[in-house]
């Protein structure tokens, strides 16, 4: 159940991370030579996750041009919104089951 709560957690900072870039993103959807960014995540041992590394676009040809696609980062922010309150359902499910526990031995 702890660890529950520290895989919610991890999670819930990945999803503030990726939200900032997002942001970011769209922020400088103006921008001439504005280069959008990806976050890359990855799990960890512990069964969390982590922001492995905020990247540039893959294509070096593009450093030119502005490439963010802001219909693509509207939809990023909606799947981070699920992303952020699954995450807190979760949390508050093992905040739930910890007080009943605490009920139970008292």
């Amino acid at each position: 159940m702890i660890n529950s709560l520290g895989t919610a957690l991890s999670a819930l900072k990945v999803g503030q991370t990726k939200l900032d870039v997002t942001a970011n993103n769209i922020a400088n959807v103006s921008t001439e030579k504005f280069q959008q960014k990806t976050t890359n995540i990855s799990e960890q041992s512990n069964g969390g996750v982590k922001v492995d590394s905020i990247s540039p676009p893959r294509n070096e040809n593009e450093t030119n041009i502005n490439n963010v696609n802001l219909e693509e980062q509207m939809v990023g922010l909606i799947q981070e919104q699920h992303y952020y309150s699954s995450n807190l359902q979760t949390i508050k499910t093992a905040d739930k089951m910890l007080g009943s526990l605490i009920n139970i031995k008292a």
